[in-house]
C-alpha cells in the first residue's frame, strides 16, 4: 500500500501526518489504527494547518478521505498546501571542515534518520494544491458528513457513526489506507445540548464508538476539538480513548512578551503519546528528549522540533562577582566588611 511503511519493531505500519520533521519525532509516523486528538490554538489557525497537511498527504498518497464538518468539503480542497517536487531547497548546505579535515566525509548528524522522514512528502504552505487534479490522477475517495447545526449534538455524532460505517465496510476503501478527519468536534455548529453533563456523555459516546470502529483496520482518525471552553476533566477522559494528544499554541501574542519565543510560530505540547513496545521487551521503541515542542514555518515549510532554551537572552554575559578581590596572607581588607 502507498504512503504506509511497515515497522518491524513495532510489528505494525506506520502513517506519515504529513509533516516529516513531526513524523522524525514520533519514531518514523503514527501507528495505523490510531486516533491524533488536537488542542487547537484561540484562532485555530496552525491546528487547522496541520489538518490541512494530514489530508494534503493523504491525497498524494492515495488514501480514502472522511472529511466531516461544517465547512464544505471544496472549501477544504482550496486550502490544502502543494508538494514540493525538488527536497534541494530544505537541505541546508555543509561547510567544509577548515580544522577538523578528517571529519569532512562523516555524514552529517542531523541526516542519520533521513530514510525515517522519506515516508511523508514536503510540503509548501504558501503555494495552494490543485487537489481536484490530484484526486483524480490518484484515484482519491472522498467522502463528506456536515451536521445539522439546528439538530441535537447528539443526532449529528450518531449520524455520523452511521456514515463512518458505512465508510468504513466499502469494498473500494477497505483496499487502502484511510484517514479520517472531524474538524471542531463539540463546536456549537455540531448542535446543541441542554446542559454541560449532557455534552459530555455524548462526547465521551462518541470518542468510545469511534475507537471500536477502528481498531481492527488500516485508518487513521485525525480530530480537532473546539476552542470553546470544555468542561473540566473531559479532556482527561478523551485522551483515553486517543493515542495521540496534542495541544497547540500559537505564540504570535507572546514573541516581545517573552524573547524565548522569538524564533519559534507555536508550541505543540504533547499530552498523551503511546508506550510502543519494541519486541519482546518493555523498553519503548523511541524516547522523546521532551515533551515540549515547538514549530515554525521554515521556508515555506511547517517544521516541528524540541524546544531548547537559549544559553542566554542578553547580548552580554555580566558577571557578578567580575570584581571581586581575591584576600592573601599580604593584602589587607578595604572594607570593614569584608572577612
Amino acid at each position: 500500500m502507498n504512503g504506509v511503511k511497515r515497522s518491524f519493531k513495532l510489528s505494525t505500519f506506520l502513517i506519515s501526518t504529513g509533516i516529516p520533521s513531526l513524523d522524525e519525532l514520533l519514531g518514523g509516523g503514527v501507528t495505523s489504527g490510531s486516533i491524533i486528538l488536537i488542542e487547537p490554538d484561540f484562532h485555530q489557525t496552525y491546528a487547522k494547518l496541520l489538518l490541512n497537511l494530514f489530508v494534503a498527504e493523504g491525497i498524494l498518497s492515495g488514501h480514502s478521505i472522511f472529511y466531516g464538518a461544517k465547512e464544505t468539503f471544496d472549501s477544504l480542497l482550496s486550502k490544502l498546501p502543494d508538494h514540493m517536487i525538488s527536497t534541494n531547497e530544505i537541505k541546508e548546505e555543509i561547510s567544509d571542515l577548515k580544522i577538523a579535515w578528517r571529519y569532512q566525509n562523516v555524514p552529517n548528524v542531523k541526516n542519520v534518520n533521513s530514510s525515517v522522514s522519506s515516508l511523508g512528502h514536503h510540503f509548501n504552505v504558501t503555494m495552494p494544491m490543485n487537489a481536484t487534479a490530484r484526486i483524480s490522477e490518484k484515484n482519491v475517495s472522498t467522502f463528506y458528513f456536515q451536521p445539522d447545526s439546528k439538530k441535537t449534538l447528539h443526532t449529528n455524532l450518531s449520524s455520523l457513526i452511521q456514515k463512518l460505517t458505512i465508510f468504513r465496510s466499502n469494498t473500494k476503501v477497505s483496499s487502502v489506507i484511510q484517514r479520517i478527519v472531524v474538524n471542531s468536534c463539540g463546536s456549537p455548529m455540531w448542535g446543541y445540548c441542554k446542559d454541560t453533563q449532557q455534552f459530555y456523555r455524548n462526547m465521551l459516546s462518541f470518542f468510545a464508538t469511534l475507537r471500536l470502529l477502528i481498531q481492527n483496520g488500516h485508518c487513521t482518525v485525525f480530530i480537532t476539538l473546539p476552542t470553546i471552553k470544555l468542561p473540566p476533566g473531559l479532556l482527561t477522559r478523551l485522551s483515553h480513548y486517543c493515542d495521540y494528544v496534542f495541544r497547540v499554541q500559537g505564540l504570535r501574542d507572546q514573541i516581545q512578551a517573552n524573547p524565548v519565543y522569538s524564533e519559534y510560530d507555536g508550541l505543540l505540547t504533547v499530552i498523551h503519546i503511546p508506550w510502543l513496545i519494541s519486541g519482546n521487551t518493555l523498553e519503548p521503541a523511541f524516547r522523546s528528549a521532551t515533551l515540549e515542542w515547538c514549530f515554525k514555518i521554515k521556508r515555506h515549510q511547517l517544521v516541528v522540533q524540541h524546544f531548547h532554551l537559549p544559553p542566554s537572552l542578553s547580548d552580554t554575559v555580566n558577571r557578578s562577582n567580575a570584581q571581586e578581590t581575591v584576600l592573601t596572607c599580604s593584602k589587607m581588607r578595604e572594607n570593614q566588611l569584608d572577612f
